[in-house]
């Protein structure tokens, strides 16, 4: 993703779409910059539909113009609104369809990234409900997407997806029935504020930050309605079995 140009050189011509999916891993600003080159190159190449990989911003309606406290929420709003802008610049050659999941049951793991996650969860409440996803069904809806372009509820549009809401003791639970084990994705509240977690990466910056002042008040809390137009959707129990 650090040369987009020489990726999109790499494939025949036309390109119908792309699939946008830039990568925390190096800090939110090359997060951001990677989004918005794929965009100007899928302009260049004369793609016709992008599908991006957004986040949930408390729900369909509020995710269209809130751009969130949390700096990588945020930096994935300035990458719709810069394919938004593009799009619109196109005359319609170009269409978009922004996909926004809530928490992934994939950071449901044994790494400090994991436990923080899940420490931060339960600071909010055992019985707290959190909306959560897997992350193979974005690409199964994402496949969608680019199958039905033209439709409506598609085009130029952005769609919330959750699979199911878990709460803290939930979770404990189901790990606990399935193993026989006590939940082991947590940390001491001292953890949190290691130097470890504020010297890293951008990511352990923000989980300590950010996201758990906004799960607090949010919880991905609107994004369930969404279940019943993608059925398929991975709920809770076959997620942690």
């Amino acid at each position: 993703m650090d040369n987009v140009d020489a990726l999109f050189a790499q494939v025949p011509s036309p390109i119908w779409g792309v699939f946008s999916v830039p990568i925390l891993d190096k800090g939110i600003k090359k997060e951001e910059n990677q989004g918005k080159d794929l965009t100007r190159a899928s302009v260049e190449a004369g793609v016709s539909h992008i599908v991006f990989t957004s986040i949930d911003r408390e729900g369909q309606d509020k995710s269209e113009n809130n751009p969130s406290e949390v700096p990588h929420f945020a930096s994935k709003y300035r990458i719709e609104q810069d394919i938004k802008r593009a799009a619109a610049a196109s005359n319609g050659q170009m269409t978009y369809t922004f996909l926004r999941p809530v928490a992934f049951f994939a950071n449901l793991t044994d790494n400090f990234i994991g436990k923080a996650f899940v420490s931060m969860w339960r600071l909010n409440g055992l019985d707290r409900n959190l909306q959560m996803i897997s992350t193979k069904d974005i690409g199964t809806v994402a496949a969608e997407a680019f199958l039905n372009a033209s439709d409506e509820r598609y085009r130029n549009t952005g769609i919330s997806l959750a699979g199911d809401a878990l709460t803290p003791r939930d979770a404990a639970r189901i790990f606990k029935e399935e193993t026989g084990q006590g939940n082991p994705f947590h940390l001491p509240l001292a953890c949190l504020d290691h130097p470890y977690s504020r010297a890293g990466a951008a990511t352990h910056v923000c989980l300590v930050r950010g996201i758990r002042v906004w799960y607090r008040r949010s919880g991905c809390e609107s994004a369930l309605p969404f279940y019943e137009r993608f059925p398929y959707l991975v709920k809770r129990g076959e997620r942690l079995e």
